[in-house]
């Protein structure tokens, strides 16, 4: 048996593309996964648009987030 991954994804106001990113993560191959989804307190339709698929939803307060940037120049 393969071993069971976990996708894990942050969301914020992403009703525009996590609908596509779904469908996309359905059509793999690879099927022993399970899929995760951290929504910051989304305003918009993301958390209904979620609720149409196989996931597991975890909410989190936004005022609790810390952003980290990468910089790099060319």
């Amino acid at each position: 048996m393969d071993n069971k991954i976990s996708v894990v994804i942050r969301t914020y106001n992403e009703e525009k593309h996590i609908g596509e990113v779904l469908e996309s993560l359905q059509k793999q191959t690879y099927k022993n996964y399970e899929i995760v989804i951290v929504d910051s307190g989304s305003t918009d339709g993301t958390v209904e648009i979620l609720k149409k698929f196989d996931t597991k939803l975890v909410f989190i307060e936004k005022k609790n987030l810390i952003i980290a940037m990468q910089v790099t120049s060319v």
